[in-house]
């Protein structure tokens, strides 16, 4: 031995996984939520547009859909419209302005300040 001592960890074992834990929180947490809101979007914009589309599509096309059948999709292909419209104006100078203002709002959110941060920096 020469003399040095090799310095304790403090907490170990429990608090490695403890800080583990929470750092997984931290990743999921922003990916699950985005997730969940995009499926609730999903299912908002398919029953808002039902009423829409299936009378539309009966009549141009000749589709029965027998009542209250989803068309599987719909929702899926507009958010995704929405998406890319949204993307193409925060390009822009005006959209860019626009989404400066959102960030400030947000960011005098409690709690939802953390998550949309976290948000962020992942993407």
């Amino acid at each position: 031995m020469n003399g040095h001592k090799v310095p304790a960890q403090k907490g170990g074992f429990g608090r490695k996984i403890r800080g583990y834990f929470f750092t997984g929180l931290l990743v999921l947490i922003p990916v699950v939520l985005t997730g969940w809101i995009i499926w609730k979007l999903f299912l908002a914009i398919d029953g808002i547009l039902r009423p829409y589309v299936h009378p539309f599509l009966a009549d141009r096309f000749g589709i029965d859909f027998l009542g209250e059948t989803q068309i599987p999709g719909i929702g899926f292909i507009t958010l995704t419209l929405a998406i890319i419209a949204t993307g193409a104006n925060a390009r822009n100078y005006f959209g860019r302005k626009i989404v400066n203002f959102g960030d400030k709002i947000v960011e005098r959110i409690p709690l939802i300040n953390r998550v949309y941060g976290a948000i962020k920096q992942i993407s």
